[in-house]
């Protein structure tokens, strides 16, 4: 046996945990490694098969680089009295039925510029709230139509929330909307509290989590509440494999977030959610783990811990880079 093969051999011994350790772990502790393993060896494989998630069949649809020229426009138009002007003016720009196109471009930005009217003393964050409140029911009453009304079956199951307690709840309705024009069925909910959503994952099986902050504000003072609500959504889900998605201004502007409140993937915007949400699982699949942990202790354990299950189950002799 050559030095690689021993090598390879050795680590991977070292990664599959053995009778002897699973059985020193107490009841609760193996049976919420066993389903993980399961999860991770069995069932987000077979995700990634029915979807064909290979790297070229995920190819992201297109994003405009830079903002419409006309979002400060429509910012002001969504404050201002004039409740029709906001919706006559999106009907001038797009171009084709689908709204997606006007996502990146149009909606998101100019949902930051509401942000940007606050901060610098234009509007109250009463209007910013209205403003978007606005947007989000004209995007509703012009996107319907395109709403497929056929979903599949095959497709992951979605929960897509807000951060419990956020108000604006735009980028919650752009994922959804994406979703929904994809084929997809996902579950929208307002939660209240971290409690309530911790029911919800405790309750039904799902394949994601997909939790939302402010299109406007980059709330950095709730990044220890999401950070919260993440650990505890993983702890009460059914899914001990859950993968969670955030999305909201902090993530467009602050990179560095991501790496802070433990979720598996953040999205700077919602038209790729449905690519967003498939890479996770095919990282996954393929024992990747995605997961962005509060620090960076946490994180590497967690990567051992999947890790190790996954080779364990699945009996390959792969070394681990």
């Amino acid at each position: 046996m050559s030095g690689r093969q021993e090598l390879t051999r050795s680590r991977s011994d070292q990664l599959r945990p053995g009778h002897d350790q699973m059985a020193a772990l107490p009841p609760q502790r193996r049976t919420a490694d066993i389903l993980r393993s399961v999860m991770l060896s069995t069932v987000v494989p077979q995700l990634a098969r029915q979807h064909s998630m290979e790297p070229l069949a995920c190819k992201p649809k297109a994003r405009p680089s830079l903002a419409h020229p006309r979002c400060k426009e429509l910012a002001e138009l969504l404050i201002a009295t004039d409740h029709s002007a906001a919706l006559s003016l999106i009907q001038e720009l797009q171009k084709s039925d689908a709204l997606s196109p006007l996502y990146a471009s149009l909606f998101e930005p100019a949902a930051r510029v509401l942000g940007d009217l606050w901060r610098d003393d234009d509007c109250s964050e009463f209007d910013v709230t209205l403003g978007l409140c606005r947007l989000q029911s004209i995007i509703h009453l012009l996107g319907t139509r395109h709403i497929q009304t056929r979903a599949h079956s095959t497709h992951p199951v979605v929960l897509i929330v807000p951060q419990p307690g956020e108000l604006h709840h735009l980028g919650a309705a752009l994922d959804r909307d994406v979703l929904q024009q994809a084929g997809w069925s996902p579950h929208c909910e307002n939660p209240a509290t971290d409690q309530a959503l911790q029911d919800l994952v405790a309750g039904t099986w799902f394949d994601a989590l997909d939790i939302s902050m402010s299109a406007a504000f980059t709330r950095e003072n709730r990044v220890p509440n999401l950070i919260a609500t993440i650990k505890e959504a993983r702890r009460a889900s059914r899914n001990p494999a859950l993968a969670v998605l955030v999305g909201g201004r902090i993530f467009v502007e602050q990179t560095a977030a991501a790496r802070s409140v433990g979720a598996d993937l953040a999205t700077t915007t919602s038209l790729n959610v449905d690519h967003s949400i498939l890479q996770m699982l095919r990282s996954a699949a393929a024992g990747t783990v995605m997961h962005l942990p509060a620090n960076r202790e946490r994180g590497r354990d967690r990567i051992h811990r999947k890790t190790q299950v996954s080779a364990g189950l699945s009996g390959h002799s792969e070394a681990v880079h």
